[in-house]
């Protein structure tokens, strides 16, 4: 027979051109079998024998094709041996070659040599004894054991790659990273760095990523001088459910309430200096702090909201302007209504661009 296809519970999928199928303990021995697993890997085994019962296979000559939905589009993985025994919890790889090099005629720019390579399918990490790191076929590195995710995991908690440097203004110095995933979205890097002089340089990142939003934060501490600095990126993205219509309709009632409550200072403090007794000159003073104190806030609010946008600018500026107003309940003093008044100023100066900005990112131009 040729090109027979057979498949079996697990969900694999076996393409050979010859198979001799053994009805009483329901063995099929096949030849130049293709099987494409249940995880979308591909092998290809010259000679082997299949337990249909318990879903084993013993071959000779493989070759795997892992899938590379983990690797970039130059990436190759992929596992030759001169033998197998598969199951569905691993598979045992004799005289195996493991590398990610992109293939092609020449040899790999790297790959890894055992004398048994072992896949562990459910843990998805590969283990290797007596195993050679191979340059361009050149043995550099020799490893009587070790162990890698396999290329279907995107991130997994470990040891990174520990780098060694040099220098003649701060000492040499030898690198340890320590990656740890914390969850689907979170993950922190620890970089002890210990130098020559006995300085510890300990760093530490930490990474998280939501749906609307990311965050990173860097800290760092040298044990000379007891030296630190801490770094935060936060980035927010915040969306709207409401239609243009909608919005811009919200958007004119908050801005009549803003404007009612922007206006009764502005419009009445004079009024208010000249019946507390303090004069004409003392209001026209303090309206004029107000005024100066909202140019301010006018320019600082352009600035705020280029950083965290116009919508995280005009809450904080309303908050700010309704704790202002509240101050001007109990503070009627002179010297208390300059400092309110220039508090007010500074809440509310910006208030009415954001608006503007607002309306101008939300909805599409057409609305």
């Amino acid at each position: 027979m040729s090109n027979t296809i057979i498949s079996d519970d697990v969900g694999n999928i076996f393409t050979v051109e010859n198979f001799i199928y053994n009805l009483n303990n329901e063995l099929i021995k096949v030849i130049n079998a293709k099987i494409k697993d249940y995880e979308n890997n591909n092998y290809q085994i010259n000679k082997a024998i299949i337990d249909l019962v318990s879903n084993k296979i013993i071959g000779k000559d493989v070759n795997i094709d892992f899938d590379n939905k983990s690797f970039q589009k130059d990436n190759e993985p992929r596992l030759n041996g001169k033998s197998i025994k598969s199951d569905g919890s691993e598979s045992v790889i004799t005289n195996g070659v493991f590398t990610t090099c992109k293939e092609t005629d020449s040899c790999p720019p790297w790959h890894l040599t055992a004398k048994e390579i072992k896949h562990d399918k459910e843990k998805k990490i590969i283990y290797y004894k007596d195993a050679w790191l191979k340059i361009y076929d050149t043995p550099v590195v020799y490893f009587p054991k070790f162990f890698h995710p396999d290329p279907s995991v995107k991130r997994q908690s470990g040891f990174l790659m520990p780098s060694f440097q040099g220098s003649s203004s701060i000492g040499d110095s030898f690198n340890t990273p320590y990656f740890h995933v914390l969850a689907k979205n979170k993950d922190a890097t620890i970089k002890p760095r210990f130098f020559s002089n006995s300085k510890l340089l300990l760093q530490t990142e930490y990474r998280e990523i939501n749906k609307d939003s990311s965050s990173i934060f860097d800290f760092s501490f040298l044990n000379e001088n007891h030296k630190a600095h801490l770094f935060a990126n936060f980035k927010n993205e915040i969306k709207n459910s409401f239609s243009p219509k909608k919005l811009q309709f919200l958007l004119m009632i908050a801005g009549i309430g803003c404007c009612v409550a922007m206006a009764m200072p502005q419009v009445h403090i004079v009024a208010l200096c000249v019946d507390s007794g303090f004069g004409l000159n003392v209001g026209a003073e303090v309206l004029a702090v107000m005024l100066f104190s909202g140019m301010i806030s006018r320019i600082a609010s352009g600035v705020l909201s280029d950083k965290i946008g116009p919508v995280l600018t005009l809450f904080i500026g309303s908050l700010l302007q309704m704790i202002s107003l509240v101050f001007f309940l109990p503070f009627d003093s002179q010297n208390s209504l300059y400092i309110v008044s220039f508090m007010f100023g500074l809440s509310q100066g910006g208030i009415v661009p954001a608006y503007a900005c607002l309306l101008y990112t939300s909805p599409s131009p057409r609305d």
